[in-house]
């Protein structure tokens, strides 16, 4: 049975609302609702918050965090998964360059 976690066994579409939910912002179960008077301010400020996005900024440690999740996740879902490496430089540079492939692929990321 999946859990809510677990991506890897099923397609999963995310909404507006989640993505927003995993970029941080506390959006409510009804959604997003922009005042029109707020409209052009609100546009903005997420265009501004989008261009300061940088894929380099995340840490070596996140990086490793985040290989480590990726191996339990395909262990959980019966895969196998790519055996679990030493955080090396090279391996953390090959998943920061997924990550970009990934997002601009998926999401349009321009970063």
């Amino acid at each position: 049975m999946a859990t809510k976690r677990n991506f890897t066994m099923q397609m999963h579409i995310m909404t507006p609302q989640e993505i927003l939910k995993h970029l941080g912002f506390d959006v409510p179960d009804e959604g997003v609702r922009i005042n029109p008077a707020d409209a052009f301010l609100t546009a903005e400020s997420l265009r501004l918050l989008g261009a300061t996005l940088d894929v380099e900024r995340v840490t070596d440690a996140d990086l490793a965090a985040l290989r480590s999740g990726i191996v339990k996740e395909w262990s959980t879902a019966g895969n196998v998964a790519p055996p679990e490496q030493a955080a090396e430089q090279g391996n953390l540079t090959l998943l920061r360059s997924t990550v970009r492939l990934l997002l601009q692929k998926d999401l349009g990321f321009r970063g």
